[in-house]
C-alpha cells in the first residue's frame, strides 16, 4: 500500500513538473513571438520610412534640378522637408562664400523668430571639427554641451545653449566643402539614428545639385549676357558697314548732283538736304549759308522738315552772343548733342532760340571754305532722341564739304559772270 502511494505521488510530481515545463516552454515561445512580432513591426515601420524618404529624395532631386524654380525657394522647401521628416525644430543651410565664412542659404525652424546659430563664428576655433568637415564626415551630437566638437562653443557662444542636440553634415561639392547642413532640437535631446544621418547625408548631396545648378545658371546667364554682346556688337558692325555702303553711294550721288550743271544751285541744296534727312531718318536738315565777313549776315538757307510749316530760326545771332560755340564752329569741329537740353553749348541758347525747346537732339557741323567758317548744317530731331556717332559726325562734315563746293562753284559762276558784264 505505501508503495502504491509512493508510486502515486512521484507520478503526480513527474506530471507537475512536465506541465510546469510546457508552461515554461510556451511563455518562451510567446515571448519569442512577440519580439520577432515586434521585430517584424519595427523593420516594416523602418521600410516605409525607408520608401517614404526616397519618394522625399526623389521629389528634392527634381525640384533641384527644375531650372524653372527658384533657387532659394527650392532650397526652402528642402529645408522644411528635412525638419518635417527628422521632426525637429530646426534645419539650416548654409553655402560657404570664403574660407571661414558662411551665408544662409535657406532657415527651417518651427518657430521663426529664433535666430540661426551662424557656423562661421564657432568654425575657426576647432581644426578638427573643420577637417572633419572637409573630408566629409557627419558630426551627430545627441548632447551638445559634451560634444567635442561643440562644447567649447557654449564658452564662445552662449545662444548655442538653447540647442538640446544637433547634427551637422558638410556639403561637399567637386569634393570640397561648400557648405553644412545642421539639423537642432531644442525641446529634447535626441538620440541621431544611422538612418537619419544616412537621411540627411542624402538631403545634403541633393543641396549640392541645388549649389550646382546655381552655379550653372550663373555661368549660363554669363554665357547668355556674352553672347548678348557679341551679338549686338556683330549687328552693330553689319549696320555699320551697310550704313556706310549706303552712304558711299549716296555721297556719290550727291556728287552727281552738285556736278550736273542743268540743276540749279538752289535746287540741289534742297535735294542735297531731303536726301541727307531721309538717311539720318530725322525731323530736319537746314543749311545755312553766310557772307564772307563770317555769318554777318545770311545769304542763303535751305531746310528740308517732315512738316513744311516750321520756318528755320537763324542760329547765329543768337550763338553769336557765345564765343566758344563759335570758336568750335570756326575750327571745323562738329557738335554733337544727344540732349538739347543738357548741351553745355546749346543750354544758354535756348533762352534767346524758343525753337531750338522743339528739338531733342542735334548735331551742328560747320561748312568751310578755304579755311574759313561759310555756314552750318543742323540735323534736329524733334521726336525722338539721337545717340550721334562719331560716323554720323563725318558723314555730316562730308555733306558740309560737298555743299562748300556747292557754294565754291556758285560763287566761281558769279564772278565770271560779273566780269562778262
Amino acid at each position: 500500500m505505501g508503495a502504491a502511494i509512493r508510486f502515486g505521488k512521484a507520478a503526480l510530481t513527474t506530471r507537475s513538473r512536465g506541465l510546469w515545463q510546457c508552461r515554461r516552454v510556451e511563455t518562451q515561445w510567446q515571448s519569442a513571438n512577440a519580439h520577432l512580432v515586434e521585430e517584424l513591426e519595427r523593420r516594416q515601420r523602418e521600410k516605409k520610412r525607408a520608401i517614404a524618404r526616397q519618394r522625399i529624395l526623389a521629389e528634392l532631386i527634381r525640384a533641384a534640378d527644375d531650372a524653372n524654380r527658384d533657387i532659394e525657394c527650392v532650397a526652402a522647401a528642402i529645408g522644411e522637408a528635412l525638419r518635417v521628416e527628422l521632426d525637429i525644430e530646426r534645419v539650416a543651410i548654409w553655402r560657404r562664400s570664403s574660407k571661414n565664412s558662411y551665408q544662409p542659404l535657406a532657415i527651417a525652424d518651427c518657430d521663426p523668430l529664433a535666430q540661426p546659430l551662424d557656423p562661421s563664428r564657432s568654425s575657426p576655433f576647432f581644426d578638427d571639427y573643420n577637417v572633419a568637415m572637409a573630408r566629409g564626415e557627419p558630426m551627430p551630437a545627441t548632447d551638445v554641451t559634451v560634444a567635442p566638437h561643440l562644447a567649447q562653443t557654449l564658452y564662445h557662444l552662449p545662444p548655442a545653449r538653447e540647442a538640446k542636440s544637433r547634427l551637422d553634415i558638410p556639403i561637399l561639392r567637386d569634393g570640397l566643402l561648400d557648405g553644412m547642413l545642421i539639423c537642432t532640437t531644442r525641446k529634447a535631446q535626441r538620440d541621431w539614428s544611422q538612418e537619419d544621418v544616412m537621411f540627411a547625408a542624402a538631403v545634403s548631396n541633393v543641396v549640392s545639385i541645388l549649389l550646382e545648378r546655381r552655379q550653372r545658371v550663373a555661368f549660363e546667364s554669363q554665357l547668355i549676357d556674352v553672347n548678348t554682346k557679341l551679338v549686338a556688337e556683330a549687328d552693330r558692325r553689319d549696320f555699320t558697314e551697310r550704313a556706310h555702303r549706303r552712304r558711299q553711294a549716296l555721297m556719290a550721288e550727291l556728287v552727281r548732283i552738285i556736278g550736273d550743271e542743268i540743276t540749279g544751285d538752289a535746287d540741289a541744296l534742297k535735294v542735297i538736304a531731303e536726301k541727307v534727312r531721309e538717311d539720318f531718318n530725322i525731323d530736319r536738315v537746314a543749311i545755312w549759308l553766310y557772307g564772307d565777313d563770317e555769318a554777318r549776315h545770311c545769304i542763303g538757307a535751305v531746310a528740308a522738315d517732315v512738316d513744311p510749316t516750321l520756318q528755320p530760326i537763324d542760329p547765329h545771332p543768337i550763338a553769336s552772343h557765345f564765343p566758344k560755340y563759335l570758336d568750335a564752329l570756326r575750327l571745323g569741329q562738329p557738335l554733337l548733342a544727344p540732349d538739347v537740353a543738357n548741351a553745355l553749348h546749346l543750354t544758354d541758347t535756348l533762352v534767346g532760340l524758343p525753337a531750338a525747346r522743339l528739338a531733342k537732339s542735334r548735331l551742328d557741323v560747320p561748312i568751310m571754305r578755304d579755311g574759313r567758317f561759310t555756314g552750318m548744317i543742323i540735323f534736329g530731331s524733334r521726336n525722338r532722341r539721337v545717340d550721334w556717332t562719331s560716323e554720323d559726325a563725318m558723314f555730316g562734315a562730308a555733306v558740309a564739304s560737298i555743299v562748300a563746293i556747292l557754294v565754291c562753284r556758285s560763287c566761281a559762276d558769279r564772278r565770271g559772270q560779273s566780269r562778262q558784264r
